[in-house]
Order: structure tokens, then C-alpha cells, then sequence
């Protein structure tokens, strides 16, 4: 047991669970053991309203985003319950530097007219070193911030808007569970 806890990096009590059960996704809770569920399948949300898709390139894979900017925020309508993930990356002119601060801010329509915030996510976004657009070579992506938004029962529709970025445009991702 000793021997296969530092191949494997698990703990005694975690290979014991796994040996029993014969299954990889079991683990610990104290003494007692408890079954995870199994990671749900997502898939691609496309959005209702942005400035344009973009193909970004991480090594050898393809992935689809939308852009979407200060003047022209994104626009989200999904029906509830569900959880999204959600992955941003606030695009750099090839010629800056260091590190960039920003915050994504997520409303929706009140009863009473306007819009109330109801997701602020301050960050601060860094160049990737392993992704870029395709097609595009004077403007590259930062690392992914990944979150997960809940939503709750019924119909929403968010808007997504940048805030105090020194660069006006990044791209999202939306992952929604898939349907059965």
C-alpha cells in the first residue's frame, strides 16, 4: 500500500476506496466514504448577442468564443435551473505588457426598469503563452478565468459588460450541461 500511495500520489484511505469499489471517482470524508457523482457533460452556449466569434487555438485544439467589447456588451438568454461555466479572456494588443486589471459585471432587467448587477468578478488577466487567435496576429488572449454561474429557475437574460479594462474587448466561452 505504502509503495502504490507514492506512485500514485493517493492516500491510503483513497487507494483503499478505489480497491474496494473498483471505482476511480470514490473518496474520503473523514472515516467515512463518499461517492462523488460523475463530471457532467457540457456543451457549447452559443450567445444571442456579441461582436463576432473567434476560433482560439490552444496547442493542437480548437475552441469557439464570442467577443465582446466595452461599447457592445455580451447578451445571454438561458432558461433555468441550470449551472453554467463560464471561461474569459480579455484580449492584449500584441504590444502590451504585464498584467491588466478588469472586471466582467453580469446584469439583468429589473421589475422596476434598468438593469441590477447580479455578478461582479474582479480579475486580473495575464497573457497566454500557449493560446492565440486564429487568424488573427495582432491581438492575443489572456489565460482563461473559469467560473460558475448559477441560474436560477425561469427565464433570464444577461448582459455581460466590461469595466475598466486598458483594453476594450475579450472573448467568452459559455458551457451549458448537456441535455440527455
Amino acid at each position: 500500500m505504502r509503495e502504490l500511495t507514492k506512485e500514485t500520489g493517493l492516500t491510503a484511505a483513497l487507494l483503499l476506496a478505489v480497491l474496494v469499489t473498483g471505482n476511480a471517482q470514490t473518496a474520503t470524508n473523514g472515516s467515512e466514504l463518499v461517492r462523488h457523482e460523475p463530471r457532467k457533460q457540457h456543451v457549447l452556449f452559443a450567445p444571442g448577442g456579441f461582436e463576432r466569434a473567434v476560433v482560439l487555438l490552444s496547442g493542437t485544439r480548437e475552441f469557439k468564443y464570442f467577443q465582446f467589447s466595452l461599447d457592445r456588451p455580451l447578451n445571454l438568454s438561458i432558461e433555468g435551473p441550470t449551472e453554467l461555466i463560464i471561461k474569459v479572456r480579455l484580449l492584449f494588443d500584441i504590444s502590451l505588457k504585464g498584467a491588466q486589471d478588469y472586471s466582467l459585471v453580469i446584469k439583468e432587467p429589473s421589475f422596476f426598469g434598468g438593469a441590477s448587477e447580479v455578478g461582479r468578478h474582479n480579475l486580473i488577466a495575464r497573457k497566454s503563452t500557449t493560446s492565440s487567435l486564429k487568424g488573427i496576429n495582432d491581438i492575443v488572449p489572456s489565460k482563461a478565468h473559469v467560473f460558475t454561474m448559477i441560474v436560477p429557475k425561469g427565464r433570464h437574460d444577461y448582459t455581460f459588460h466590461l469595466r475598466a479594462p486598458s483594453t476594450p474587448s475579450a472573448i467568452i466561452r459559455v458551457l451549458a450541461p448537456k441535455k440527455d
